[in-house]
């Protein structure tokens, strides 16, 4: 069929104004049309449901259908009033309101809002619906507030110290809600906040009963069609069949291994963010070097350790790759710079290691990218196994509060140390070169002792270690 448009050399212009608007307005409709756009899984259940769960793969279309579900609730109820709650106020400002393509304010039509304070953040509409953002860190930051619904973003990242808590002070702030629910968008990660509703979605199940919490789950390339082809194929060929892979793009909940020094729970228990580091005393560049180059020889483990002024341990980068020789070194004394570390640090087995520093130090030098001076250079023995190395390590991680911080996160480096058993007979290099940095720098620490008097106080003796 087809279909005849006005000629608009024959309308006055009241007449074409009016054509602009309505062609403007029904492209408009059709723009914030979601359930015209949305899969199927990615509408709200039609079912009695008080929490709706979205357990998915990067990339599934999580972010931008949390933002819908709000919407949708704020529309349709003037007045109302509602919580968006991220990982920190940096995310829910970035992505939960400010995603170009999938934030509050990239699905909501303009025409709709009266009011965005960005330093709160605070959106209010024409028909008077309020949505507020807070970050997850304390719980307190929500009471004395009342809402009508909820989006939880990106759950498993929360703080795992303040993450149920929150959860918890966000329904005691839904008290007043005559048809309360919570939309909960994340990747999965086995962590007890995210395996309690798992758990109590499995027994509503079982016993038939009304489903109160209702999981949805999606894999990354269930929403091919909206990424990158190029993306998507890069990360398939990388990640495709690696348990990072099956958590990050399948959405599969990844258990803790049997005999693991590490536990997923402890790496996020200490995972700190950027500005969250304090003042570092020391920090080395660790190297577990590889002495070949091939698809199945070993990364180069190198890996960035910092010691706060509180004594804690930082893990600032992980730039382990397959890499040897002069472009390993290069790309070690690039971790350098950026890191601003003090020395490297390297296992001292590999005796052509030395001498590939010190000559790419030297390159770097007259190319303007490094200090004069001799490289600050240091060898580490591995003397014992590689278990009684690793083992004082993860403890470190196992104390409440944790004492080494991963500062942001590292996908591979996390999934090494949550799979190997000393038991496995495998040699991993992320692993080892981060073991080897956090080792070198309790080395260094300061010892003190005391000396306790009936008559006196306690006053240190002896000398402190280098700083």
């Amino acid at each position: 069929m087809t279909l005849a448009y006005p000629d608009p050399r024959l309308m006055t212009d009241a007449e074409l104004a009016a054509y602009l608007q309505a062609a403007t307005d029904a492209m408009e409709q059709l723009r914030f049309d979601w359930p015209r756009h949305a899969r199927l899984e990615q509408l709200e259940p039609h079912r009695a449901y008080r929490i709706w769960m979205l357990l998915a793969g990067r990339g599934f279309g999580k972010t931008r259908t949390g933002a819908e579900t709000v919407r949708k609730w704020a529309e349709g109820r003037p007045g109302g009033h509602y919580a968006v709650i991220a990982k920190t106020h940096r995310e829910v400002f970035n992505v939960c309101f400010n995603a170009r393509r999938a934030g509050l304010l990239a699905v909501i039509p303009p025409r709709l809002v009266r009011t965005f304070n960005k330093s709160e953040p605070y959106l209010e509409l024409t028909n008077g619906a309020i949505i507020r953002g807070f970050g997850a860190q304390d719980p307190d930051t929500l009471r004395g507030y009342d809402f009508d619904g909820a989006w939880l973003d990106e759950y498993a990242a929360w703080p795992v110290q303040s993450a149920q808590g929150v959860f918890d002070m966000t329904w005691f702030c839904l008290r007043e809600a005559q048809d309360p629910h919570m939309v909960i968008s994340t990747t999965p990660k086995p962590l007890p906040h995210v395996k309690k509703l798992l758990t109590r979605a499995a027994k509503q199940a079982a016993r038939k009963t009304r489903p109160r919490v209702v999981i949805t789950r999606g894999r990354t390339l269930d929403n091919a069609a909206n990424l990158s082809a190029e993306a998507l194929e890069e990360l398939m060929e990388q990640y495709a069949g690696t348990r990072l892979g099956r958590q990050e793009l399948n959405a599969e909940m990844l258990d803790d291994v049997e005999g693991a020094l590490w536990k997923n729970a402890w790496i996020e228990a200490g995972r700190v963010d950027k500005d969250d580091v304090p003042k570092l005393v020391r920090t080395v560049v660790s190297v577990d070097p590889a002495d070949t180059v091939s698809e199945t020889s070993d990364e180069t483990g190198i890996v960035a350790v910092g010691r706060g002024e509180d004594g804690d341990h930082y893990v600032l980068a992980d730039r382990s790759m397959r890499i040897a020789g002069m472009a390993a070194a290069r790309r070690i004394w690039q971790c350098y710079l950026d890191v601003d570390a003090d020395l490297v640090i390297y296992e001292g087995s590999s005796a052509w290691m030395r001498d590939i520093l010190v000559d790419a130090w030297a390159m770097m030098q007259k190319e303007g990218l490094l200090p004069g001076g001799d490289p600050p250079l240091d060898v580490v023995q591995a003397r014992v196994s590689k278990r009684v190395r690793a083992e004082p390590v993860a403890a470190r991680y196992e104390v409440e509060p944790p004492r080494v911080h991963h500062v942001g996160a590292f996908p591979q480096m996390e999934d090494q140390l949550t799979t190997w058993t000393p038991e496995s007979g495998d040699s991993p290099d992320r692993l080892d070169a981060l073991v080897h940095g956090v080792t070198y720098l309790r080395s260094k620490e300061s010892r003190r002792a005391t000396v306790a008097s009936p008559l006196a106080r306690a006053r240190p003796v002896g000398r402190a270690g280098p700083r």
